[in-house]
């Protein structure tokens, strides 16, 4: 068995930080080994009915009432789960039947956002917003589909559009004001956030917006004093406290960064990002069983989140399922396929834990495809020369185990059958002198016929031994005394 190295049992903690953008996009991007999701900014507000399905009264038609009900919660209900693939067929077939249904269409949007599926969300937001140009839910969550679509510049005009109409909606200046945090014009950010803080000082999603904001800038310190306002004036959000556990977590306090987390947890044990950001901490900490409870929670939420898999990844690797880690790089590779870190953590495991050395190569090869243009590329190129240099240690040690197996079986086979042979002589041996013996009967010597039974006696109890020398001394011996019979 090879022994693993510390080189070769690195596993990446992934392509881990997460661009929490305004809105629940839950986009992905690049970021070292174990950073924690930053601060969220905070959800892009929307109108009034915007975060629910709406009702048209009178219904419709059946197919609307049926897409309804697939998403009408019971209040009293503990295990809430609601098909929003179903939901979305039926308000998508509820808006083309009537061209004019308004909220099929909002309601078909709101499932296909739900759904992670922004560019359709796209659409049937801006199909609503051409019949009812009013519709201010519409007109948030357009916005909000914006960002997600990697369209914020979108999002910017809308808003900008909307409050030369509407100066004092401090929602869509909220809103506004993360989105340019989003494209970095962070005094853009600053100045329209502080407006909203001015008209409203108890505004904890401004707060949010705006410690992100300084938080993107590297003013940690700053950024945690804005979540810890936020956290005061609202201790029971999920999302306030996930915040404040990260900037604690930058300040270098992990002990009140855990706190936050599990608070957070408390509030929400399905928040995705306080859960990620647990999970990570786990892992940093070697704490693998609670890594995985964290990631599975994060999974369980958005299915779609890249790097809560990658964490779930690395932690079934922890526990030693090495099975379940590979399916879960191989979910991750489903929605990228081209997902650097999937790939090189399946090589990983495959090389050092499964000695899989040809699987190996495959997926550091498409490693070195994707990494030719960054740092990684030479490192990543190395490890395929150590795979392909242990590859061959191991075929040649295997051939030469091989070899001395073949050797010690053909000696084996040798020494089998020059004991079985010795075997049948000393029993011949044994045979003839005592038909001797039977012979001679009383002309033999007293002396010699006693020597002889006993060397007989001696010579089956060699017989059992089954040890080959003393099978030839005891033919010899035998010989010997069988010979002096003769004389």
């Amino acid at each position: 068995m090879i022994m693993h190295n510390s080189v070769r049992s690195a596993i990446i903690l992934g392509s881990v930080l997460l661009a929490a953008a305004c809105a629940t996009t839950g986009g992905t991007g690049p970021g070292p080994a174990g950073e924690p999701t930053v601060p969220d900014r905070g959800a892009m507000e929307e109108g009034e009915g915007g975060a629910r399905v709406e009702e048209a009264t009178p219904s419709p038609g059946a197919v609307y009432d049926e897409a309804v009900a697939l998403v009408t919660v019971d209040p009293d209900a503990e295990d809430v789960s609601i098909d929003y693939a179903a939901a979305f067929e039926k308000f998508a077939q509820a808006a083309s039947r009537d061209p004019g249904h308004v909220k099929a269409r909002f309601n078909a949007g709101l499932c296909a956002e739900k759904l992670g599926r922004p560019e359709e969300a796209v659409q049937y937001y801006t199909a609503a917003l051409k019949l009812d140009p009013e519709f201010k839910a519409a007109y948030y969550n357009l916005a909000r589909a914006y960002v997600a679509t990697g369209q914020p510049d979108r999002a910017i005009d809308m808003y900008e559009a909307y409050r030369v109409e509407h100066p004092d909606d401090l929602k869509a200046l909220n809103n506004l004001g993360g989105v340019y945090g989003l494209m970095k014009n962070y005094a853009k950010a600053e100045e329209i956030l502080q407006k909203v803080l001015a008209k409203d000082p108890t505004n904890t999603q401004a707060y949010r917006n705006l410690a992100r904001v300084y938080y993107d800038q590297g003013n940690y310190k700053l950024s945690q004093l804005l979540s810890a306002n936020a956290a005061k004036l609202n201790p029971d959000d999920p999302g306030v406290q996930n915040n404040l556990g990260v900037t604690h977590l930058k300040m270098g306090d992990e002990r009140l960064a855990i706190e936050a987390f599990k608070r957070a947890i408390e509030l929400d044990p399905t928040h995705q990002q306080a859960n990620y950001n647990m999970g990570m901490i786990a892992l940093r900490s070697g704490d693998f069983y609670l890594a995985l409870e964290c990631f599975e929670r994060a999974v369980e939420k958005y299915p779609g989140n890249v790097d809560a898999h990658l964490g779930l990844a690395v932690a079934l690797r922890g526990v030693q399922d090495l099975d379940a880690a590979i399916a879960e790089y191989d979910k991750i590779l489903e929605i990228e396929p081209e997902n650097f870190t999937a790939l090189y953590n399946l090589a990983t495991v495959y090389y050092t834990y499964l000695q899989d050395f040809d699987k190996s190569l495959q997926y550091y090869n498409r490693c070195v495809t994707l990494a030719l243009e960054s740092s990684l590329a030479g490192e990543v190129k190395a490890r395929i020369a150590q795979v392909k240099q242990e590859q061959a240690d191991f075929l040649e040690a295997k051939r030469a185990e091989e070899e001395r197996l073949a050797r010690e079986k053909a000696e084996a086979e040798r020494a089998q059958k020059e004991l079985a042979g010795a075997t049948e002589t000393l029993e011949t041996l044994i045979r003839q002198t005592e038909e001797v013996l039977e012979a001679g009967g009383a002309t033999l010597p007293e002396d010699k016929a006693t020597t002889a039974k006993m060397a007989i006696e001696q010579a089956r109890m060699v017989l059992e031994m089954n040890d080959l020398d003393m099978l030839k001394e005891a033919i010899s011996y035998l010989e010997s005394v069988a010979k002096t019979l003769q004389e």
